[in-house]
């Protein structure tokens, strides 16, 4: 039997007995309450490292139990696992955050997210002071490059910065996922630009830090051939099956090139994902196990130990930067998290939190503390789950333990720790002068309906219940019966009346029903919930200006652009005002401002729209030319 957690399914679908949890290590624990001082989980003096290059591999949406060396049995992960058996593998590792964003800006500074202040995804911007492995390896000589999987680790959300190469260069196309606000590369594409970079690209004589960012776990779950046939019926591990496979062709490029000797390599998840566990099928809004286990594992050869497994303490993903500098012996930064090369407290607790119920939905936030064998979670109801004997946090023990009270507390003295400390960072806010322009022009008052009385929902009662009903809906929306829809809309904002996602369909509901004063009605209570959301902005200006509102369709295309001036629907609704207004040289530069500033986003929208506006121009030849860019990416 393999060390770790080889024999376990600890999550979603059966597993052994809680005698299992840590299947190869001593059967006699530690007393949950004996504090000892652990020795360092990484038997390698600081320093060891001091010249070896970097290799950074994120496993995006990855749950620890659908990895063959966490207990997977589908040998979907041979790479993965053949990394794991050469080098040390984290046997109990937790993400801090369950989305994309804040658990990457976690992974590079160290830090919890109410130190480096970045809660959701979309919204918020690391700040640009903040020190990152990124900077720390640049100031220290490193050549750095980054290669993206996905829009929502896009530049302009703060992680760029100390990286010469950051290629989050992602266009709409056949491998660019469903999601055009979200659009992501396919591991295949994103493995092709690292191979390059480490080919032609890599500054000769000089160590590298490069990360590799894998995004095709995520939703929606549809892995290329042979993993789709392979894996039919199981879509979401067959997308990991072919991500390993990138992962494998990564590091057989370092080997062939003869780095590998003098490599750090790091492989961790951001998050994990719900598939149906605990009633979430994605994830962010959840954080129990499914969402919070990750994968973590060091590889290099003759430096770190190989075949160990580390099963005696949980780690976090804020402990990767502290430790990859202690290795590096390059100075240490503060922040929350713990070099692994240090000795450690038995008692640790890891703190948790997901702030997506709150600004998604109007739920109450979720807050949590994690040990080795116990977790303490802070919702309306609170919940408290003794790991040694219920490692899937089935069994609410809350109240019948006074452990939980105990970290109950920790948990609020931590909090009021973090909440003083310096994160403030990047959510933006409606602009005075933007909110005093809409008031003349009546648009904002009082916003009366969009915050709950008395207490904010558990979202672990919620979360069942709207999956179901915002799936009726979105299915009468998407066959064009508004109409049908907007009263079950309406029911559901009498229970969730700050869940900023249903007043976005009533929106689309009474925009789609030709009904334009209550879909800026809506859009205007969304608003109130999601100042800050730029693209929320534009969706109002084109109600504006579809109702004749030249005035507010100017204000709120003003706010969009000082919120996310990057933003290509900003510059395609101008051109589409310019191109029926009859200003076609204009609606033309607009349009390529637009490809510009969001290529990845509106290429297509904005190759499109240069084609009908070539050929009234009477350019035929720019007009095919640009038809030609867009059949490429996916158009008709």
């Amino acid at each position: 039997m393999a060390g770790g957690l080889a024999a376990l399914k600890f999550l979603g679908g059966g597993g052994g007995p809680a005698a299992e949890r840590f299947p190869g290590v001593a059967a006699t624990k530690m007393a949950p309450d004996a504090a000892v001082t652990l020795a360092p989980a990484l038997d390698v003096p600081s320093g060891a490292a001091a010249g070896y290059n970097v290799l950074l591999i994120t496993l995006d949406t990855t749950r620890a139990d659908h990895v063959g060396c966490y207990g997977a049995t589908g040998g979907q992960t041979p790479f993965i696992d053949s990394l794991a058996a050469g080098g040390t593998r984290f046997a109990d590792a937790v993400t801090v955050v369950p989305m994309t964003l804040p658990a990457h800006a976690s992974i590079f500074t160290g830090n919890y997210p109410p130190t480096h202040g970045v809660r959701d995804n979309g919204t918020y911007r690391l700040p640009p002071e903040t020190k990152t492995l990124a900077t720390e390896l640049k100031s220290a000589g490193y050549s750095t490059a980054a290669f993206i999987g996905a829009f929502v680790l896009d530049r302009r959300y703060g992680l760029s910065r100390g990286f010469d190469v950051y290629d989050d260069h992602i266009l709409a196309g056949p491998k660019a996922g469903p999601d055009r606000l979200n659009p992501q590369r396919r591991g295949d594409l994103v493995a092709d630009s690292a191979l390059r970079w480490l080919d032609e690209q890599r500054p000769a004589g000089q160590p590298f830090l490069a990360w590799v960012h894998f995004f095709d776990p995520h939703l929606s779950y549809d892995p290329p051939e042979p993993f789709k046939s392979r894996f039919a019926g199981q879509p979401y591990d067959g997308e990991i099956a072919f991500m390993d496979q990138q992962v494998g062709r990564v590091i057989d490029k370092v080997r062939a090139l003869g780095l590998l000797e003098k490599t750090l390599v790091v492989i961790v998840g951001d998050h994990g994902e719900g598939l149906g566990d605990h009633g979430e099928g994605s994830h962010s809004l959840l954080i129990y196990a499914e969402s919070m286990n990750v994968p973590l594992l060091f590889y290099a050869p003759g430096l770190v130990p190989a075949g160990n497994v580390v099963a005696d303490r949980v780690v976090a993903v804020v402990d990767l930067m502290p430790t990859m500098l202690d290795l590096l012996g390059l100075p240490k930064t503060e922040c929350d998290g713990v070099s692994l090369l240090q000795a450690s407290n038995s008692d640790r607790a890891v703190y948790m939190e997901t702030m997506a119920p709150q600004l998604n939905h109007g739920w109450s936030p979720l807050f949590g503390l994690r040990r080795y064998w116990d977790k303490y979670i802070e919702a309306p109801q609170p919940e408290y789950y003794d790991l040694q004997t219920d490692w899937r946090e089935m069994n609410n023990r809350w109240g019948e333990d006074s452990r939980g009270t105990m970290l109950a507390e920790r948990l609020a003295a931590l909090k009021s720790t973090l909440d003083s400390g310096p994160g403030g960072a990047a959510t933006l806010e409606l602009d005075s002068a933007a909110r005093r322009k809409l008031e003349s022009l009546g648009y904002i008052g009082s916003s009366p309906g969009t915050t709950a009385e008395g207490p904010l929902p558990d979202p672990k009662h919620m979360i069942a219940q709207s999956d179901q009903q915002m799936q009726r809906v979105s299915a009468l929306l998407a066959s064009g019966r508004a109409t049908e829809a907007i009263p079950q809309i309406r029911q559901l904002l009498s229970i969730m009346p700050g869940d900023a996602s249903v007043w976005s369909l009533l929106a689309v509901a009474h925009a789609q029903a030709g009904q334009l004063d209550e879909a800026i009605e809506s859009r205007l209570r969304l608003l109130d919930l999601q100042p800050g959301d730029a693209q929320n902005w534009v969706a109002l200006a084109t109600l504006q200006y579809a109702k004749g509102d030249v005035a507010g369709f100017e204000v709120s295309l003003a706010e969009a652009e000082r919120l996310e001036p990057e933003l290509g629907s900003i510059y395609m609704v101008r051109a589409r005002r310019a191109k029926q207004e009859g200003r076609l040289e204009e609606a033309l530069a607009l349009c390529q401002e637009a490809l510009r500033r969001d290529p990845t986003r509106y290429a297509l929208d904005s190759l499109s729209v240069q084609a009908e506006l070539y050929h009234l121009l009477g350019r035929p030849a720019e007009a095919e030319a640009a038809q030609q860019r867009a059949r490429q990416l996916g158009a008709p």
